[in-house]
């Protein structure tokens, strides 16, 4: 994914977050782009892109720097952290909550949430990622919805990314954010099973980085949830920088858009209502 500020004065550079290198894993996503200091020409360099990763042969030849300097766009990516540990702690507390009721102890009683006050926490957290643009039109900016699902969700598979980054840094691109806006829209339809949606993130990672994608001898998901990948795939490109409208999701007679339609009548309350704005990667602030 391009980016902008390729090179950095140090004395600019300088006020930027540092992480030591030491503490740098290898296969994790990066977000932001990642420098280092070139001391005898005093300016950061950016040594790593946004959605890639360091491989282990990336961290062995940069072994002799200090520290990894991270773009100031990094705190704007916080609102999705603390988003994916919202889901975390929601959905975590409805599977506990489902596993006691099966307790004789507890049968009959009302343990955490009913379905509809979940589904509305649920897209209470996720309206946060929505916007309305001057035409009243609501859409997403793909980048942040990678983040929140890949905090949800963990580590991609290493053969995985590896498959994917072999192919080209656009493959990878392409699968992190088509596989993001899969779980992002399955979370919409209230599929809040953490281990379904990891499974089923890490499964269209692996389709969407091939060629060509076949249901029919792949999928062992709910047609609903075929529906929903053979959806995303054929309409989006899966960029970082792809704005999703949300017309381009639910411009269907389809089943899984009609679900998506009643869905976003309450998002588009819910953004008409909200007082602050959602960071862009796009303009002065954004790193594009």
């Amino acid at each position: 994914m391009d980016f902008k500020d390729k090179n950095i004065p140090y004395e600019i550079g300088k006020k930027l977050k540092r992480v030591s290198f030491k503490t740098v894993q290898p296969y994790s996503i990066n977000f932001v782009p990642a420098y280092v200091l070139i001391k005898k020409k005093k300016e950061l360099i950016a040594v790593k892109g946004v959605l890639d990763f360091f491989s282990p042969e990336d961290l062995e030849r940069l072994r002799g720097y200090d520290f990894l300097y991270l773009s100031r766009f990094i705190s704007s990516i916080e609102f999705a952290k603390d988003a994916a540990v919202s889901l975390q702690s929601l959905l975590s507390q409805q599977e506990i909550g489902r596993d006691l009721a099966k307790v004789p102890i507890f049968r009959g009683v009302t343990l955490g949430m009913s379905p509809f006050e979940q589904s509305d926490s649920v897209l209470q957290i996720l309206s946060r990622f929505w916007c309305q643009d001057q035409n009243l039109a609501i859409g997403l900016e793909l980048y942040f919805v990678s983040v929140l699902v890949y905090e949800l969700c963990g580590k991609i598979p290493v053969d995985l990314l590896c498959q994917a980054k072999v192919r080209g840094s656009k493959r990878l691109e392409r699968s992190i954010g088509l596989s993001g806006l899969v779980v992002f829209l399955a979370l919409h339809l209230g599929y809040f099973n953490l281990d379904f949606i990891k499974r089923l993130r890490d499964f269209v990672f692996m389709v969407a980085t091939e060629d060509s994608y076949d249901l029919r001898f792949k999928s062992n998901f709910p047609a609903e949830i075929e529906e929903l990948i053979e959806l995303v795939l054929s309409r989006f490109e899966g960029k970082g920088d792809e704005t999703v409208l949300a017309v381009g999701v639910a411009n269907s007679s389809s089943r899984v858009t009609k679900k998506i339609q009643e869905r976003l009548l309450r998002i588009r309350s819910l953004v008409r209502d909200r007082k602050s704005s959602t960071p862009s990667i796009f303009g002065e602030l954004g790193f594009i």
